[in-house]
């Protein structure tokens, strides 16, 4: 109850000093966090990037549910939550970067495709360019077979259907999380073989 706590009061604190870079009221769930870890899968030997990370709730999940944090690769542009995050996940690769430059902030640690990437980024409130950018980033990095989660408070898809098409993916509706606040809708996105 007590992390709980500090996670939405340091959430707190940073919308309100930032509210145009921080895409939610409050940090997300357990059982938003618990359905987006089972849907991308564990497996300890692949590398995992998230985006959007926050406080950490999402990481908590992961790691709990099985994936080293030697495996994490977790990318926030709001400087406020990089040392807390390097405190909560020591042996994590904690950067301080914008999802636009996913392929360069990895390319100089040595990390060229991955199979799984984690979003909580408010894609259906950030700028199209941007969106585009980051989207374009996904394919970039993401291997054959590869597999975004993605979550939204929108009844619709989060990422534009023309992403679909241009990159190869496939999209697949998977929980909707009526007790996370908002309610949200994780979405997985699974790249095609070739």
């Amino acid at each position: 109850m007590r992390q709980k706590f500090q996670n939405a009061s340091s959430f707190i604190k940073k919308m309100v000093k930032s509210p145009q870079e921080i895409g939610a009221v409050m940090p997300s769930g357990k059982n938003l966090c618990r359905s987006m870890a089972q849907h991308i899968g564990v497996d300890e030997n692949e590398i995992y990037v998230e985006v959007g990370v926050g406080t950490g709730v999402m990481t908590r999940a992961l790691v709990e549910a099985g994936i080293p944090q030697e495996n994490l690769y977790l990318f926030e542009s709001e400087e406020g939550f990089i040392a807390e995050l390097k405190e909560k996940f020591p042996k994590a690769n904690v950067i301080h970067g914008d999802a636009q430059f996913l392929q360069k902030y990895l390319c100089q640690k040595g990390i060229g495709k991955v199979s799984k990437i984690v979003s909580s980024l408010p894609f259906k409130s950030l700028p199209k360019p941007v969106a585009a950018n980051i989207l374009e980033q996904f394919d970039m990095i993401l291997k054959p077979n590869g597999k975004i989660v993605q979550f939204t408070y929108a009844v619709n898809e989060p990422y534009p259907r023309s992403f679909k098409n241009i990159y190869g993916f496939t999209a697949n509706r998977k929980n909707y999380i009526a007790k996370n606040i908002p309610p949200a809708t994780v979405w997985l996105y699974t790249r095609s073989a070739i």
